[in-house]
């Protein structure tokens, strides 16, 4: 059974765009203080470019299937990954089951002391200390995870400048927010 795997990627409509790659959803506050919010499609050096799938705009600022934002028309604007919230809980439950059933297996069993009577009933294996710990710190994983994943957006400062605007793209053409 031979595989063939195609990687190809179509041009742009506009070269001078860079069409993002992972889903993001952004915020953007006007110089006229409005709140627009949609999915980013691309940045270029003047402008954001939403999808018109997420607006909350009336019909009669939207043009055609896309919004574009001139970066003179920007005061600031937030960018979140899409599914943030949702995997920060799974990897931090994924760490914290991790290093609890580790920790547990580590601790290993509990030997009793000869002649104490409450021993036996104190005496725990390494099986149990290994699931404890896997519940406990799986949790405790997953709250931190959650956590995480809400306050991981990013936010920039534009104020209408292109200059920081322009400095800001080559944060935004590529996926390291």
């Amino acid at each position: 059974c031979v595989f063939t795997i195609f990687n190809s990627k179509a041009q742009p409509d506009n070269p001078s765009i860079q069409k993002r790659q992972v889903p993001s959803v952004v915020k953007i506050i006007t110089m006229d203080k409005q709140l627009v919010e949609g999915w980013l499609y691309a940045v270029n050096d003047s402008q954001l470019v939403l999808s018109q799938s997420l607006f909350r705009l009336p019909e009669s600022l939207r043009e055609g299937n896309l919004l574009r934002i001139p970066a003179a028309d920007v005061k600031s604007f937030s960018v979140a990954k899409k599914g943030r919230v949702i995997r920060g809980t799974l990897i931090g439950l994924g760490i914290g089951i991790a290093a609890g059933v580790i920790g547990g297996y580590a601790d290993g069993d509990d030997e009793p002391i000869p002649g104490d009577f409450f021993s036996p009933f104190f005496s725990i294996s390494a099986e149990k200390k290994a699931v404890a710990g896997g519940v406990v710190l799986g949790l405790g994983g997953a709250v931190v995870g959650t956590i995480a994943g809400v306050i991981s957006k990013r936010k920039f400062k534009v104020n209408g400048d292109p200059e920081k605007f322009s400095n800001i793209k080559g944060k935004l053409a590529f996926n390291n927010l």
